[in-house]
């Protein structure tokens, strides 16, 4: 493995979770690495885990639109945002779950690694343990009126440096330092797939197809270090992705 910096450690008990994060702590330590303090966590399994984009975790109830007549409350599941707006809803913690309620009767009930942001709607109720539960998994609440007009939203202090988060949004806007940036990414890319073309030709006889990929991403590497245009950085790492796939 030549680059990693997700790790996700199983273990059965709490202790002995904690006890293999301080091991691994003290074996990145040696190697002068340190764990992100806000990305790192003990949870568990049954509130859900999200991992390189991959829900883990008990599988809940399919997500999408309520009934038709409990349709002012649903979950949906692109950009992942919970809705609750109708005034006789209420956002509720049962266990390691959202749950939207409507007098006894429980209309949705979901877990938070797949909620992104929860908006509650005009006077829509939401419990304190629900609170707590969205602090603690850094899901933003946003609260609006019964019209969708912005009121604020309750964060958790452990969302992380919103400061540096929108300047890093300012200069994703700025063409010359996206370049700058993307150039490094497109040639490590083509250089990593020309290290494994390498080692496919070491286990097995060098083909002449893989000694002409190798020369193209070559080439292609060098225009990509000479292009200034999004577009034909773009185009440069198309061409590389079909000459790797090829040989």
């Amino acid at each position: 493995m030549r680059y990693g910096d997700d790790l996700l450690v199983a273990a059965e008990t709490r202790e002995r979770a904690e006890e293999a994060l301080a091991r691994l702590s003290e074996l990145l330590h040696q190697r002068h690495l340190t764990l992100h303090a806000e990305k790192t966590a003990v949870e568990h399994f049954h509130a859900g885990i999200r991992y390189l984009g991959v829900s883990l975790g008990p599988d809940p109830e399919p997500a999408g639109a309520a009934p038709a007549e409990e349709a002012a409350t649903s979950f949906s599941a692109i950009p992942r945002t919970l809705y609750v707006c109708q005034a006789c809803h209420v956002l509720r913690r049962r266990k390691h779950r959202f749950v939207v309620t409507q007098e006894d009767r429980e209309l949705l009930s979901v877990s938070p690694h797949r909620v992104g942001q929860i908006l509650m709607m005009g006077n829509c109720p939401i419990t304190l343990p629900a609170m707590r539960l969205a602090a603690s998994r850094r899901i933003p609440v946003f609260l609006l009126t019964a019209t969708g007009k912005y009121v604020g939203y309750l964060h958790s202090g452990g969302q992380g440096n919103l400061e540096l988060q929108r300047r890093q949004w300012v200069r994703s806007l700025d063409p010359d330092f996206a370049q700058r940036i993307a150039v490094p990414l497109v040639c490590g890319k083509l250089h990593n797939a020309q290290a494994l073309l390498r080692q496919k030709g070491v286990q097995g006889p060098a083909s002449e197809d893989i000694q002409g990929a190798l020369a193209r991403l070559d080439r292609l590497r060098e225009r990509a270090e000479a292009t200034r245009q999004p577009a034909e950085l773009l185009g440069v790492e198309g061409a590389a992705a079909a000459t790797y796939f090829q040989a």
